[in-house]
């Protein structure tokens, strides 16, 4: 079991990519612009024109970017309209079946 974790580890150390191979897969003629901010001998990071890239057992994967998005929380209350705000506004109980409705 030793000599078997010993060879895979000896294995990603022999097959991870160099930067000349990430030049290669890139399809660049330069370095400019190729980056290996991280080289942890098992795997590596490249950066290449915005994009991330991992580079293991010779191959290279795109980390996809975070997808963003914005929601509004609440909707915008008008100062003009008070009836708007969210303080008066009052729960319409006929949409719900209530056995206990409590008083206003």
């Amino acid at each position: 079991m030793r000599y078997g974790i010993a060879a895979f580890l000896l294995l990603l150390i022999i097959t991870n990519p160099s930067i000349s191979q990430f030049k290669a897969y890139v399809g660049s003629n330069t370095y400019q612009g190729l980056y290996r901010p991280v080289n942890l001998f098992i795997c590596s990071l490249y950066k290449a024109q915005g994009h991330q890239y991992v580079g293991v057992l010779g191959n290279f994967i795109e980390k996809p970017k975070p997808e963003v998005v914005y929601v509004q929380v609440g909707a915008p209350v008008s100062t003009k309209d008070s009836s708007m705000a969210v303080d008066t506004v009052k729960e319409d109980w006929s949409k719900y079946e209530v056995k206990n409705k409590p008083s206003h």
